[in-house]
């Protein structure tokens, strides 16, 4: 950062009318400085569509403000979304910007919107992968159709079947629905192709979380031998190694193990929180604290993830709970009324799709060693089967793509993996 400021200043000052040095100036600056360099980059060059980019992204991160709620109340005021606009204005034909606006809820103020912007990104370049690939997030983050999110993210592979990122998200989309051979297909597929700029990271914990999948078994052996490339600081592969431990009986021992790391989690205070670790970590370092016998330990992370939850969303957007907390705080009721809310939200809910995607549906349906003391419950079981007959339906969907010729079968699937 202190080379991009020295750099940029140094081009200020060789050419102080030059839009692209201030534009690169303000991505080097936070606050009110970045804002009044930005806007006098493209009041000198209105027409440089990259410099609304970057002065969106900058508006976008929360590291940009002084406080959670600082940036809460510009999202809620469209501030960073209106920069893309005034892009658009300029060049209704750019589908980076469009690109941007395509994505809920973080960009688009609606699904609706959304869909509008990944459209046009066909419209305009049908040749294009990218609109394709928009349309495939929207129908699963927004709409929950795992289905439909297979058929347009197919269709980016074909335009571009050297991306990674298009066959990985098909290989989850697949092990969401029950496919597992079919996931570990693509999941080859993504390993063939996976480039030196794409963390083979992404592999790994995709293919962890795809062997978590399975309805009537955790394979355990399986899911750490997936995860032993994965540097052992990678809070994901903490996540799932914690869960593992539960289910294994090895919650105190895995505690010691990681002493020092986890004390960062229940040292941090609310106010530092974001964007450091803890939040990450203590929505398992709780369930870990409980399983290891420490129950005083375990109810005050819980009540702090709680109020972190408070405190991070307040009432806008719903926060995002886990029935997990209240499990630990002997609240059955509220964790069912949570778990009910949460699946409800399954489809219709941007933070929840997204929530699923990183820590497997499947998983919290029927392994999640947290929930154990509401499994059985009929209420529980209700939203399950509910879930189960949905994602039946969907797979059905896709089996009658695949007699249709609009999506790959799994033995042509598995015929290009062999032919490359």
């Amino acid at each position: 950062p202190e080379t991009l400021l020295q750099l940029a200043q140094k081009a200020v000052e060789l050419d102080e009318n030059l839009g692209e040095a201030w534009v690169s100036l303000g991505n080097a600056l936070r606050g009110k400085e970045a804002h009044a360099a930005y806007e006098r980059g493209l009041s000198l060059n209105p027409s440089y569509i990259q410099g609304y980019l970057w002065y969106a992204n900058s508006l976008s991160s929360p590291s940009f403000y002084d406080s959670w709620d600082s940036w809460l109340e510009a999202w809620k005021v469209d501030t960073w979304q209106s920069i893309i606009k005034r892009g658009l204005e300029v060049d209704p034909l750019s589908i980076t910007l469009h690109h941007e606006l395509s994505d809920y809820p973080m960009w688009a103020s609606t699904e609706e919107e959304a869909l509008y912007h990944a459209r046009r990104i066909i419209e305009i370049a049908p040749d294009s992968p990218r609109g394709y690939a928009q349309l495939s997030l929207i129908s699963w983050y927004i709409s929950g159709r795992i289905d439909e999110s297979i058929r347009w993210a197919n269709k980016a592979i074909e335009i571009d079947p050297r991306q990674p990122g298009y066959t990985m998200q098909t290989a989850y989309a697949y092990a969401t629905l029950g496919d597992i051979d079919m996931a570990m297909a693509y999941w080859e597929r993504a390993n063939q192709i996976v480039a030196d700029d794409v963390s083979p990271v992404r592999l790994q914990i995709l293919r962890a979380l795809m062997l978590l999948s399975d309805k009537d078994s955790v394979p355990i052996q399986q899911v750490l031998d997936a995860l032993k490339p994965i540097s052992v600081g990678f809070t994901h592969r903490m996540e799932i190694e914690a869960n593992l431990a539960i289910i294994k009986g090895d919650a105190k021992e895995w505690l010691a193990e990681h002493a020092e790391y986890l004390s960062l989690c229940l040292d941090a205070p609310i106010d530092e929180a974001y964007p450091n670790k803890w939040p990450r970590c203590a929505s398992w370092l709780d369930g870990l604290l409980r399983a290891a016998g420490e129950e005083a330990r375990a109810r005050a992370a819980a009540k702090k993830r709680i109020e972190w939850g408070q405190r991070k969303w307040g009432e806008w957007p719903r926060p995002v709970t886990s029935p997990r907390e209240f499990l630990i705080l002997g609240e059955e009721d509220r964790a069912l009324d949570d778990f009910e809310l949460l699946l409800a939200d399954y489809r219709g809910n941007p933070y929840m799709n997204r929530l699923f995607l990183d820590e497997s549906l499947r998983f919290m349906l029927y392994h999640d060693p947290l929930l154990s003391p509401i499994r059985d419950h009929p209420r529980f079981q209700a939203v399950v089967a509910e879930v189960e007959a949905d994602l039946a339906q969907q797979l059905e969907n896709v089996r009658e793509m695949e007699r249709r010729g609009e999506v790959p079968t799994l033995e042509e699937a598995r015929a290009l993996i062999a032919s490359k």
